[in-house]
């Protein structure tokens, strides 16, 4: 499926990764977290989130993460 993710949606998955898993990832990177968390579209089975991306302004993962924001 092909879903729209909401941006604070989309910054709140860069949050949660970070906290939870301690990964720093890109808004874009954390996409498809979001949409899973959102409960958007139709999964079937197991489900897998591709998490990528490093390539974001350490001033603004600081807002994302709520450091320094």
């Amino acid at each position: 499926d092909v879903v729209a993710v909401p941006d604070e949606a989309i910054a709140a998955a860069v949050a949660w990764l970070y906290h939870n898993a301690r990964l720093v990832v890109e808004p874009s990177g954390a996409a498809a977290t979001a949409a899973v968390t959102l409960g958007l579209g139709e999964p079937k089975g197991v489900v897998v989130a591709v998490v990528s991306g490093g390539n974001v302004q350490p001033e603004k993962f600081a807002q994302y993460i709520g450091a320094g924001g």
